[in-house]
């Protein structure tokens, strides 16, 4: 993650995989623009990397848009989403726990007043959640189920990652031609 010539950072290494599930969850893939910022924040003496540490992109979709942040010098927030809508937000937090907190501005439905905060968490999720992922693969290849997460999914999941970091390098916002 230290050097262009060798890796493109939180972009293609963490971000890929958030944008990921966004895109699966919304049903989207590739966003119209992307446009992204960064630097070497966090280890800065005697460091001759040149990959940011810090690193937030804008990712426009078609009624929404993916607010992407991450500094690799804080742990506060762990790993996760939030999905934020009119009539709630959903918080991913770590791979374990699912919340639902409710909006309540002024002018709300009444329906929507009514529900209730949620928390769910699933103990070891992480292993489950890989477990899962390598059995669908395996069985796909032997032709048991049919593969989640098919090569069209990859690629999808890849572009954002790649629209950033041509955004960052060049100081523009890219846009994505469908």
């Amino acid at each position: 993650r230290l050097y262009w010539d060798y890796s493109s950072g939180i972009a293609t290494d963490l971000m890929v995989h958030q944008t990921d599930v966004t895109a699966y969850v919304l049903n989207k893939g590739i966003p119209n623009s992307v446009v992204a910022t960064g630097g070497v924040n966090r280890w800065v003496d005697g460091d001759d990397r040149d990959v940011p540490d810090t690193w937030s992109v804008l990712m426009d979709y078609d009624k929404f848009q993916i607010n992407y942040s991450s500094y690799l010098g804080s742990d506060h927030y762990k790993y996760g989403e939030q999905f934020m809508g009119n009539d709630g937000t959903i918080e991913v937090v770590g791979r374990s726990t699912l919340n639902f907190y409710p909006e309540s501005y002024p002018g709300i439905s009444a329906e929507v007043k009514a529900r209730k905060e949620l928390s769910v968490t699933i103990p070891n999720n992480d292993n489950l959640a890989v477990e899962a992922h390598l059995r669908n693969f395996f069985n796909a290849i032997l032709g048991v189920e049919k593969v989640v997460a098919p090569p069209a999914a990859g690629y999808e999941a890849a572009i954002p990652g790649f629209l950033s970091v041509m955004s960052y390098r060049t100081g523009k916002k890219m846009l994505w031609d469908h």
